[in-house]
């Protein structure tokens, strides 16, 4: 996958396949592929996640998989 998808990819892109992740690249564009994640990636993309959520985020299907920025929260609440 070329790194200038990533900025793209949304959570609906996602799916949980056992312990990896099937992605759709470019979705809705000609350009439109599969490919999957590593057990290992797939991972992190989940502990990645899950901080996001527990600093406060709405995460729905349209999120980016990917941000700059979390809905702020103190440091000592999470």
């Amino acid at each position: 996958m070329r790194i200038g998808a990533l900025p793209s990819i949304k959570i609906s892109d996602l799916e949980r396949i056992d312990k990896l992740y099937k992605l759709n690249v470019y979705a809705g564009d000609r350009e439109e592929y599969f490919t999957f994640t590593t057990p290992e990636c797939a991972k992190e993309i989940d502990s990645y996640l899950e901080y996001r959520k527990k600093r406060g985020e709405t995460i729905s299907k349209d999120s980016y998989l990917i941000v700059r920025k979390f809905s702020p929260i103190n440091e000592w609440a999470v």
